[in-house]
Protein backbone atom coordinates (compact mmCIF):
# COMPACT_ATOMS: atom_id res chain seq x y z
CA UNK A 1 0.00 0.00 0.00
CA UNK A 2 1.55 3.67 -0.91
CA UNK A 3 2.36 5.75 1.97
CA UNK A 4 3.01 9.36 2.33
CA UNK A 5 4.59 11.52 4.70
CA UNK A 6 4.71 15.65 5.36
CA UNK A 7 7.68 17.26 4.37
CA UNK A 8 8.27 20.85 5.55
CA UNK A 9 10.56 23.30 5.07
CA UNK A 10 10.34 27.30 5.03
CA UNK A 11 11.06 30.13 7.59
CA UNK A 12 9.15 32.62 10.02
CA UNK A 13 6.52 35.87 9.65
CA UNK A 14 6.84 36.58 5.94
CA UNK A 15 8.77 33.96 4.29
CA UNK A 16 6.69 31.32 2.98
CA UNK A 17 6.10 27.77 4.30
CA UNK A 18 5.97 25.08 2.25
CA UNK A 19 4.54 21.91 2.85
CA UNK A 20 4.33 18.15 1.04
CA UNK A 21 2.84 14.97 0.86
CA UNK A 22 4.81 12.65 -0.86
CA UNK A 23 4.07 8.95 -1.61
CA UNK A 24 6.41 6.37 -1.35
CA UNK A 25 7.07 5.55 -4.34
CA UNK A 26 9.36 8.73 -5.05
CA UNK A 27 13.06 7.50 -4.81
CA UNK A 28 14.33 10.83 -2.80
CA UNK A 29 11.29 9.92 0.26
CA UNK A 30 13.33 8.43 2.66
CA UNK A 31 10.45 7.20 5.56
CA UNK A 32 6.88 7.35 5.76
CA UNK A 33 3.87 8.31 7.87
CA UNK A 34 0.66 8.89 6.57
CA UNK A 35 -1.37 6.16 5.03
CA UNK A 36 -2.85 7.08 1.29
CA UNK A 37 -5.43 4.49 0.44
CA UNK A 38 -5.69 4.57 -2.87
CA UNK A 39 -3.21 3.20 -5.16
CA UNK A 40 -3.67 5.36 -7.60
CA UNK A 41 -2.40 8.26 -6.21
CA UNK A 42 0.94 9.24 -7.15
CA UNK A 43 3.09 12.40 -7.14
CA UNK A 44 2.95 15.47 -4.24
CA UNK A 45 0.40 18.08 -3.11
CA UNK A 46 2.27 21.09 -2.54
CA UNK A 47 0.88 24.23 -0.61
CA UNK A 48 2.58 27.53 -0.14
CA UNK A 49 1.01 29.87 3.19
CA UNK A 50 2.21 32.78 4.51
CA UNK A 51 1.97 34.04 8.24
CA UNK A 52 0.94 37.75 7.67
CA UNK A 53 -0.83 38.02 11.59
CA UNK A 54 0.78 40.63 13.96
CA UNK A 55 2.45 38.78 16.69
CA UNK A 56 2.54 41.78 18.71
CA UNK A 57 -0.96 41.08 18.87
CA UNK A 58 -1.25 37.54 19.50
CA UNK A 59 0.83 38.40 22.38
CA UNK A 60 -1.35 40.16 24.18
CA UNK A 61 -4.02 37.92 24.09
CA UNK A 62 -2.41 36.42 26.69
CA UNK A 63 -2.39 37.63 30.00
CA UNK A 64 1.00 39.12 30.47
CA UNK A 65 -0.18 41.41 33.59
CA UNK A 66 -1.15 38.34 35.50
CA UNK A 67 2.26 36.97 34.66
CA UNK A 68 4.22 39.82 35.90
CA UNK A 69 1.06 40.41 39.09
CA UNK A 70 2.41 36.70 39.84
CA UNK A 71 6.28 37.56 39.75
CA UNK A 72 7.19 34.13 38.21
CA UNK A 73 6.35 32.10 35.57
CA UNK A 74 7.27 28.47 34.50
CA UNK A 75 8.10 29.84 30.96
CA UNK A 76 7.22 26.68 29.02
CA UNK A 77 4.04 25.96 29.94
CA UNK A 78 2.93 29.58 31.31
CA UNK A 79 4.10 31.62 28.38
CA UNK A 80 6.19 29.69 25.12
CA UNK A 81 3.31 27.03 24.82
CA UNK A 82 0.11 29.39 25.41
CA UNK A 83 1.89 31.60 22.80
CA UNK A 84 2.86 28.75 19.95
CA UNK A 85 -0.53 27.62 20.64
CA UNK A 86 -2.37 30.81 19.35
CA UNK A 87 0.13 31.89 16.20
CA UNK A 88 -0.12 28.10 15.03
CA UNK A 89 -4.08 28.13 15.11
CA UNK A 90 -3.65 31.64 13.80
CA UNK A 91 -1.86 30.57 10.82
CA UNK A 92 -3.78 27.43 9.98
CA UNK A 93 -7.43 29.17 10.56
CA UNK A 94 -8.45 27.57 13.29
CA UNK A 95 -11.50 29.58 14.39
CA UNK A 96 -10.41 31.65 18.00
CA UNK A 97 -13.56 30.59 19.99
CA UNK A 98 -11.90 26.72 19.74
CA UNK A 99 -8.65 28.10 21.38
CA UNK A 100 -9.73 27.49 24.67
CA UNK A 101 -11.04 23.85 23.91
CA UNK A 102 -7.66 23.21 22.08
CA UNK A 103 -5.34 24.15 25.41
CA UNK A 104 -8.21 22.25 27.68
CA UNK A 105 -7.35 19.27 25.16
CA UNK A 106 -4.16 19.43 25.18
CA UNK A 107 -2.84 20.62 28.37
CA UNK A 108 -1.07 17.58 29.42
CA UNK A 109 -1.40 14.80 31.81
CA UNK A 110 -3.71 15.20 35.35
CA UNK A 111 -1.01 15.74 38.35
CA UNK A 112 0.62 12.82 40.28
CA UNK A 113 -0.42 12.65 43.68
CA UNK A 114 -2.59 10.80 46.68
CA UNK A 115 -5.87 12.15 44.64
CA UNK A 116 -4.95 10.89 40.98
CA UNK A 117 -7.67 8.00 41.09
CA UNK A 118 -10.08 10.83 41.27
CA UNK A 119 -8.77 12.98 39.00
CA UNK A 120 -10.80 12.71 35.90
CA UNK A 121 -9.48 10.42 32.93
CA UNK A 122 -6.77 12.76 30.62
CA UNK A 123 -8.34 13.52 27.03
CA UNK A 124 -6.95 11.88 24.15
CA UNK A 125 -4.98 14.92 22.63
CA UNK A 126 -4.13 12.55 19.51
CA UNK A 127 -7.80 11.88 18.94
CA UNK A 128 -9.03 15.13 19.42
CA UNK A 129 -6.77 16.89 17.31
CA UNK A 130 -6.95 14.15 14.23
CA UNK A 131 -11.16 14.10 14.57
CA UNK A 132 -10.85 18.21 15.36
CA UNK A 133 -9.29 18.81 11.93
CA UNK A 134 -10.99 16.06 9.58
CA UNK A 135 -13.96 17.91 10.59
CA UNK A 136 -12.06 21.45 9.61
CA UNK A 137 -11.35 19.86 5.94
CA UNK A 138 -15.07 18.92 5.43
CA UNK A 139 -16.04 22.29 6.27
CA UNK A 140 -13.72 24.02 4.40
CA UNK A 141 -14.32 22.14 1.03
CA UNK A 142 -17.83 23.41 1.58
CA UNK A 143 -17.30 26.87 3.15
CA UNK A 144 -13.52 28.23 1.93
CA UNK A 145 -11.95 30.83 3.52
CA UNK A 146 -9.24 33.15 3.43
CA UNK A 147 -6.78 30.16 5.71
CA UNK A 148 -4.42 27.49 5.55
CA UNK A 149 -6.97 24.76 6.32
CA UNK A 150 -8.58 25.89 2.78
CA UNK A 151 -5.70 25.90 1.47
CA UNK A 152 -4.70 22.64 2.28
CA UNK A 153 -8.25 21.14 1.71
CA UNK A 154 -8.27 22.38 -1.93
CA UNK A 155 -4.98 21.14 -2.66
CA UNK A 156 -4.89 18.52 -5.32
CA UNK A 157 -2.33 15.86 -6.80
CA UNK A 158 -0.81 16.34 -9.94
CA UNK A 159 -3.61 14.09 -11.82
CA UNK A 160 -6.04 16.10 -10.50
CA UNK A 161 -7.40 13.49 -7.60
CA UNK A 162 -7.99 14.79 -4.24
CA UNK A 163 -6.81 14.09 -1.74
CA UNK A 164 -8.77 11.79 1.01
CA UNK A 165 -10.46 13.72 4.27
CA UNK A 166 -8.74 12.40 6.77
CA UNK A 167 -5.41 11.96 5.10
CA UNK A 168 -5.05 15.94 5.23
CA UNK A 169 -6.72 16.15 8.25
CA UNK A 170 -3.76 14.21 9.77
CA UNK A 171 -1.48 16.43 8.07
CA UNK A 172 -2.78 19.57 9.83
CA UNK A 173 -3.08 18.15 13.04
CA UNK A 174 1.05 16.57 12.35
CA UNK A 175 1.48 20.58 11.67
CA UNK A 176 -0.45 21.64 14.47
CA UNK A 177 1.57 19.79 17.08
CA UNK A 178 5.02 19.45 15.91
CA UNK A 179 4.69 23.16 15.21
CA UNK A 180 3.71 23.84 18.51
CA UNK A 181 6.09 21.64 20.48
CA UNK A 182 9.57 22.85 18.66
CA UNK A 183 8.13 26.40 18.46
CA UNK A 184 7.43 26.40 22.12
CA UNK A 185 10.97 25.01 22.93
CA UNK A 186 12.76 27.38 20.98
CA UNK A 187 11.38 30.44 22.92
CA UNK A 188 12.31 28.95 26.46
CA UNK A 189 15.46 28.22 25.31
CA UNK A 190 16.17 31.50 24.00
CA UNK A 191 14.57 33.27 27.18
CA UNK A 192 16.29 31.01 29.27
CA UNK A 193 19.71 32.45 27.42
CA UNK A 194 19.06 36.55 27.58
CA UNK A 195 17.82 36.05 31.35
CA UNK A 196 20.89 34.15 32.40
CA UNK A 197 23.10 37.28 30.57
CA UNK A 198 21.69 40.67 31.38
CA UNK A 199 24.37 41.80 29.01
CA UNK A 200 22.83 39.90 26.10
CA UNK A 201 19.47 40.87 27.26
CA UNK A 202 20.62 44.49 26.93
CA UNK A 203 22.40 44.56 23.56
CA UNK A 204 19.83 42.89 21.93
CA UNK A 205 16.87 45.64 23.50
CA UNK A 206 19.21 47.74 22.09
CA UNK A 207 19.66 46.67 18.73
CA UNK A 208 16.52 44.43 18.02
CA UNK A 209 17.79 43.71 14.50
CA UNK A 210 20.44 41.58 16.10
CA UNK A 211 17.52 39.36 17.61
CA UNK A 212 17.33 36.96 14.03
CA UNK A 213 20.93 36.61 13.91
CA UNK A 214 20.81 35.14 18.14
CA UNK A 215 17.87 33.19 17.44
CA UNK A 216 19.96 31.35 14.51
CA UNK A 217 22.78 30.78 17.20
CA UNK A 218 20.37 29.60 19.66
CA UNK A 219 18.81 26.75 16.81
CA UNK A 220 22.79 25.69 16.39
CA UNK A 221 23.66 25.99 20.28
CA UNK A 222 20.66 24.28 21.41
CA UNK A 223 18.43 22.73 18.43
CA UNK A 224 15.26 21.44 19.44
CA UNK A 225 15.19 18.52 17.37
CA UNK A 226 17.66 16.33 18.60
CA UNK A 227 17.74 13.03 16.56
CA UNK A 228 15.72 12.39 13.31
CA UNK A 229 15.35 8.76 12.24
CA UNK A 230 14.82 7.42 8.57
CA UNK A 231 14.82 4.56 6.89
CA UNK A 232 17.12 3.72 3.71
CA UNK A 233 14.23 2.42 0.52
CA UNK A 234 16.88 1.46 -1.64
CA UNK A 235 20.99 1.15 -1.32
CA UNK A 236 22.57 4.15 -1.14
CA UNK A 237 26.12 5.75 -0.25
CA UNK A 238 26.79 8.32 2.43
CA UNK A 239 29.98 9.76 3.16
CA UNK A 240 31.70 6.63 2.15
CA UNK A 241 29.39 4.17 3.46
CA UNK A 242 27.11 1.90 1.98
CA UNK A 243 23.66 1.94 3.68
CA UNK A 244 21.70 -1.06 2.61
CA UNK A 245 17.90 -0.85 1.38
CA UNK A 246 16.02 -1.51 4.96
CA UNK A 247 18.81 -0.11 7.01
CA UNK A 248 17.20 2.12 9.89
CA UNK A 249 19.34 5.20 10.19
CA UNK A 250 19.87 8.14 12.78
CA UNK A 251 20.49 11.51 12.02
CA UNK A 252 21.80 13.81 15.17
CA UNK A 253 21.65 17.73 13.64
CA UNK A 254 23.32 18.44 17.06
CA UNK A 255 26.49 17.02 16.04
CA UNK A 256 25.92 18.62 12.65
CA UNK A 257 25.70 22.31 14.22
CA UNK A 258 28.84 21.56 15.46
CA UNK A 259 30.98 20.51 12.64
CA UNK A 260 34.43 22.34 12.93
CA UNK A 261 34.33 21.97 9.04
CA UNK A 262 31.14 24.29 8.93
CA UNK A 263 31.02 26.37 11.91
CA UNK A 264 34.36 28.77 13.81
CA UNK A 265 34.93 27.79 16.84
CA UNK A 266 31.61 25.29 17.26
CA UNK A 267 31.84 24.68 20.71
CA UNK A 268 31.38 28.60 21.64
CA UNK A 269 27.63 30.16 21.89
CA UNK A 270 28.39 33.39 19.53
CA UNK A 271 24.85 34.91 18.74
CA UNK A 272 26.84 37.21 16.48
CA UNK A 273 28.37 34.30 14.56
Amino acid sequence: MPRATLRATGGVRDRPLRFRIACANDPGLPSCAEPIRSRRRRGSVFVVIKHGGDLEATTKRLDEDDLVARGRVEVLHGYSQPFALLVIADLLGVPEEHHHEFQRNLGGLPKVGPDADKQQMAPDPLRFSLERFASYIRDRRENPRDDVLTKLAGATYPDGTVPEVDAIGRMAAFLFAAGQDTTAKLITMALRYVAEDPELQADLRAEPERIPGFIEEVLRFDGVVKHIGRLARVTTEVAGVTIPAGTTVGGFPGAASRHPAHFDDPATFRPDR
